[in-house]
């Protein structure tokens, strides 16, 4: 239930909005991150009076990191917010993004010792609420910050190469390598990589772990942006390749665990045992079955995963016979993570002779 102070948050923050707009704030850098950081810890302790559990720690957690994401936001958009900074600013929203980062994990481990106080019989309870409600945070101030730096990068790639004179480096070379190019791609790409990862959790840990659900959560993954690191091959031209790429992974993962990893851990007591029927192992003949159907549809994945990578067109008569063999695994496998993983056997395979076809009778590619 909301609490009666959280309205007056979203007031505080809609003033601190309005204050961003004047000539002073404008003009100093250190007066701007102050009322940047008020107006972000005003939205999330709102957000934690409107819809997170009554928490004085996680209330502190929600301001702080909320507070870090109003700084980091309100810094983004355009370069001339970084003008009267030092050094460009690019040092210091790094620190910002370090300790906005930080403070998950620090918050996660610091959890059980904060409800102390909370009777023993419900404790765990109140601890698997708390942290959906720190993952969840997480994830949606996370996505709010990638999409603002991925709309700040697609600008300035949308600068492109201005035909420069002989000697004279282009305009987009100029902004990217000037200002942003190093530091703001990266931040986007580990904002969008924690939101990601804080959704999955959520979805494994907490609402039962649907296969589905990846299918809703793959699409962060679009706001990736190429950088000078680990995506540093992550062009436009590439840009579904993660999404297919993960999803996929994902499925796999969903249909291996419970076949091969679920009974050694579960030996183990590494995981809780389970009680429920369970076909898909019922027999070495049922799990032998399963992984046979598994092993079908890798070959479509595969073949589509490096279609979308560099465009080249595998056979036709390939998915003449991929596609009627990933009938089989809809129709006889026991995990819906395989049965789903068949079915998008068959959409990419059709998904790519309509674009491969496109490709050749245009003489150009494009997804």
């Amino acid at each position: 239930r909301e609490r009666g102070w959280a309205p007056w948050c979203l007031l505080t923050a809609a003033l601190c909005a309005l204050s961003l707009t004047s000539n002073t704030a404008r003009n100093n850098w250190m007066l701007k991150a102050c009322v940047a950081g008020i107006g972000g810890a005003a939205v999330g302790m709102y957000f934690n009076g409107a819809y997170l559990p009554a928490s004085t720690p996680l209330l502190i957690v929600t301001a702080l990191a909320s507070g870090l994401t109003g700084v980091l936001v309100v810094f983004v958009p355009t370069s001339s917010t970084a003008a009267n900074v030092p050094g460009g600013g690019g040092l210091y929203m790094q620190i910002v993004f370090t300790a906005l980062v930080g403070l998950l994990p620090v918050a996660w481990m610091l959890q059980p010792a904060m409800l102390k106080s909370v009777r023993a019989g419900v404790r765990q309870e109140a601890l698997g609420m708390h942290r959906v409600g720190l993952l969840g945070m997480y994830a949606a101030l996370c996505t709010v910050l990638a999409l603002f730096i991925k709309l700040r990068v697609s600008s300035l790639d949308a600068a492109g190469p201005a035909k420069p004179r002989p000697g004279t480096p282009s305009k987009k070379v100029v902004a990217r390598t000037g200002e942003e190019s190093d530091w703001l791609p990266a931040i986007g790409n580990v904002a969008t990589v924690v939101a990601f990862g804080c959704a999955v959790t959520i979805n494994i840990s907490y609402l039962g772990g649907s296969e589905s659900s990846i299918f809703v959560l793959a699409p962060i993954l679009l706001l990736l942006s190429q950088d000078n690191g680990l995506f540093r091959k992550l062009t436009d031209e590439h840009r579904y390749f993660p999404l297919v790429l993960v999803s996929v992974g994902f499925l796999i993962l969903s249909a291996v665990f419970p076949l091969l990893l679920r009974d050694p851990l579960q030996r183990h007591h590494l995981i809780p045992r389970s009680t429920g029927p369970r076909p898909e192992t019922a027999s070495t003949l049922a799990l032998m079955k399963n992984l046979g159907l598994l092993l079908v549809t890798v070959p479509a994945h595969f073949l589509f995963c490096r279609f979308i990578w560099n465009f080249n067109h595998a056979r036709d008569l390939y998915w003449v016979l991929l596609l009627p063999i990933n009938l089989l695994p809809i129709l006889l496998a026991d995990l819906a993570s395989i049965r789903l993983l068949a079915a998008l056997a068959i959409a990419e395979g059709g998904l790519q002779l309509f674009l491969a076809d496109r490709i050749r009778r245009h003489g150009q590619r494009f997804v």
